[in-house]
């Protein structure tokens, strides 16, 4: 709960000071998530990937767990929107901020995929 609680704190006081510190701040928290999985996507690099695990299509899709999690990982996109007046060049900047959403998005998502995919020791764990 200390954690937490200096966690909460330490956000507040870095919004207290103003847009830039606040961008700055976001980026190291985003550095600090990802790094993790950038240790074990590079870690599992040198092994190889697993392609018949990452391809394999499962006799049947439940969509119902599969459409919320595909309108989950696109909500956001319309974020963008909100704040397109307060932009500089909006034609041209909103075009960009998409793009880097995109690109954003596919190397947040599709690394660690392939490692726990390629995972040795989940190869005789069927997928559920």
């Amino acid at each position: 709960a200390l954690v937490k609680i200096v966690f909460l704190w330490s956000c507040a006081i870095v919004n207290m000071f103003g847009v830039h510190i606040v961008g700055a701040f976001s980026l190291f928290i985003m550095a600090v998530t990802i790094l993790p999985f950038a240790v074990l996507f590079f870690i599992q690099v040198p092994q190889g990937f697993d392609w018949d695990r990452i391809t394999d299509i499962p006799p049947e899709i439940h969509w119902a767990l599969f459409l919320p999690v595909v309108a989950w990982n696109f909500s956001g996109f319309d974020s963008a929107g909100h704040v397109i007046e307060e932009v500089s060049n909006p034609q041209k900047t909103f075009v960009r901020a998409l793009i880097l959403m995109v690109v954003a998005g596919l190397a947040t998502y599709i690394p660690p995929v392939l490692v726990g995919a390629s995972a040795s020791k989940l190869a005789n764990v069927p997928w559920s």
